[in-house]
C-alpha cells in the first residue's frame, strides 16, 4: 500500500500528541498574518548578538528607532523579529510605538532560558512568536525538542507560536508541517540556483501550493522570500527588483525578507545583502521604485546613518580615568556599509572650555581601525598634565567622523585640525555626542 505524503500529514494531524496538535487561529491573528505588509527585521547598525550596556543602549534605541521611522514610511506594518537576547529586547515596543501594528517576537535559540524568558516579558507586545531559525536545518536540534519549545512557550503566554524551516525539510518530515500554528516556512529561489524572475515567481508559487496541499488545514505564509543583491556576480538589485515586483501579483502569502543589509553575516558570500535597503538605509531599485526614494547617495546622510557611537551617550556621565597626561576616556562603537580597508574614524573632543574648540586625537588615543563586524574601539584624551580634569569639568562633546584614508592624510596636515572640522557642514560632521559629564576614577 502506498501512502502519500499528504495522506500521512493528515494522519499525523489526526494522531499527534496533544502537544502536536493546535487549535485553529483566530481570526484576527490570521487576518494579520495574511493581510499586513510584513517584514523581517534585524537592526541595521547594530550587532545584536553582543551585550550592550545601559549607556549604548540609549544609541541602540536612536538607531532602532530611525531604521523603524524609514520602514513605516515605506507603508510597512508587520514586523518579525529573529531573537528576544540583548538589545532585541527593546524591538517590540519601539516598534508598537513606531506604529506597527503587528509584531511577531522571534526566539534565536529554544533551549536558551534567559532568551525564552525576555521573550515572555515581552507578551503583551507581541502577536505571535516565532521559535528558531532553521536551527533543524543547521543540526542544532530535531524536531521533538523543537516541538515541545512551541508547546511550552504557547503555555506560558498564551500566544500563537510556530517554528521555521526551509521548504525541503517539511516535505521530509510531515510533523514539521504540524507543529506550530500555522506553517512559516523560509523559501528561497536563489538558494534552488533560480537567476530569473519569472522563473523563480512560478517556483515560490508551486512552493506555496505544496504547502497548502501538505497542510490543507494550516495558514501558511513564507516567513522568508527574496534575493540577494551582492556577493555573487549573478546576484544584483534588478533581479531583485523583478522578483517582487511579480510576486504580489499571484496568490503567494509572504513576508519581506529583510529590510536591511546586515554586514556582520559573513558565513556565505551573499548573506550580508537580502536587505530592500543598504546598511546606510539608503533603497536598493525595488524598494526605491515602489515609494519613489532617491538612490542618489548624495540623498543620505554621509556617515550618520552608517556610524553609531555606542559610548558614551549624551547627556550622560562617562568614565574617565587619570593619566600623566590628562585623563582618558573609552569610547566604543559599530559600523555598517564602510570599507574597513578604506575607512579611517577620526576622533575629535571638544571641552567646551572658554578658548578652546574642538581637537583632533593623535596615538595613542583615537581609534586604530574597524574590525571586521563593523565594531571599533577607541580612546580620548581629555585635559591634559597641567590641566587634568575634575569631575566639575565641563561636560564635553565628542565627535567621530568616517573618512577615506586619503582624506585622513589630509585633515591630519591642516595646521587646525580642529577648526577645519568646526568649518565642516553639520551633515559631513558624522555623529556628535554633546554633554557628556566626566565620572571620574
Amino acid at each position: 500500500m502506498t501512502i502519500t505524503l499528504t495522506v500521512l500529514c493528515t494522519i499525523l494531524s489526526i494522531f499527534l500528541p496533544a502537544q502536536h496538535r493546535h487549535e485553529p487561529l483566530s481570526p484576527e491573528f490570521k487576518r494579520k498574518l495574511l493581510e499586513e505588509k510584513w517584514i523581517t527585521y534585524t537592526p541595521s547598525c547594530v550587532d545584536p548578538r553582543r551585550p550592550y550596556s545601559e549607556d549604548e543602549m540609549f544609541n541602540v534605541r536612536r538607531e532602532i528607532a530611525r531604521d523603524f521611522k524609514l520602514l513605516r514610511d515605506c507603508g510597512f506594518t508587520g514586523l518579525v523579529t529573529y531573537g528576544a537576547g540583548s538589545c532585541l529586547t527593546e524591538v517590540p515596543r519601539l516598534a508598537r510605538e513606531a506604529g506597527f501594528t503587528s509584531v511577531i517576537g522571534g526566539v534565536w535559540a529554544p533551549w536558551d532560558a534567559a532568551e525564552l524568558k525576555a521573550a515572555h516579558a515581552v507578551k503583551s507586545l507581541v502577536d505571535g512568536y516565532c521559535i528558531g531559525n532553521e536551527g533543524m536545518m543547521r543540526g542544532e536540534y530535531n524536531l521533538e525538542p523543537i516541538v515541545t519549545a512551541i508547546a511550552d512557550l504557547k503555555r506560558a503566554t498564551g500566544l500563537p507560536v510556530t517554528t521555521a524551516e526551509p521548504m525541503h525539510l517539511y516535505e521530509q518530515n510531515p510533523g514539521l508541517v504540524q507543529a506550530g500554528d500555522w506553517i512559516f516556512p523560509t523559501v528561497h529561489p536563489y538558494w534552488a540556483k533560480i537567476r530569473n524572475a519569472d522563473e523563480a515567481v512560478a517556483w515560490t508559487v508551486k512552493q506555496f501550493d505544496r504547502l497548502r496541499e501538505l497542510g490543507p488545514e494550516r495558514t501558511v505564509i513564507f516567513k522568508e522570500v527574496g534575493y540577494p543583491t551582492d556577493g555573487d556576480p549573478t546576484a544584483n538589485e534588478e533581479l531583485q527588483k523583478r522578483y517582487y515586483d511579480a510576486l504580489p501579483k499571484t496568490h503567494c502569502k509572504f513576508m519581506y525578507f529583510e529590510a536591511f543589509d546586515v554586514t556582520w553575516k559573513t558565513h556565505d558570500p551573499c548573506e550580508p545583502y537580502w536587505g530592500l535597503f543598504k546598511a546606510d538605509r539608503s533603497p536598493k531599485a525595488y524598494i526605491a521604485a515602489l515609494h519613489g526614494l532617491k538612490i542618489d547617495p548624495k540623498s543620505v546622510e554621509p556617515a550618520a546613518a552608517r556610524l553609531v557611537v555606542l559610548s558614551p551617550a549624551a547627556d550622560s556621565k562617562a568614565r574617565c580615568t587619570l593619566t600623566g597626561d590628562g585623563g582618558r576616556l573609552v569610547i566604543r562603537g559599530s559600523c555598517a556599509g564602510l570599507r574597513p580597508d578604506d575607512t579611517e574614524l577620526l576622533v575629535f573632543v571638544n571641552p567646551n572650555v572658554p578658548g578652546t574648540g574642538w581637537y583632533l586625537q593623535g596615538a595613542p588615543n583615537g581609534i586604530a581601525g574597524i574590525n571586521p563586524d563593523g565594531s571599533w574601539l577607541g580612546s580620548a584624551q581629555i585635559g591634559d598634565s597641567q590641566y587634568p580634569p575634575t569631575a566639575a569639568s565641563p561636560a564635553i562633546s565628542l565627535s567621530v567622523l568616517a573618512v577615506s584614508k586619503a582624506d585622513a592624510v589630509k585633515i591630519r596636515d591642516q595646521k587646525k585640525p580642529g577648526e577645519f572640522f568646526a568649518s565642516l557642514p553639520a551633515a559631513v560632521q558624522s555623529v556628535i555626542i554633546k554633554d557628556v559629564k566626566l565620572d571620574m576614577d
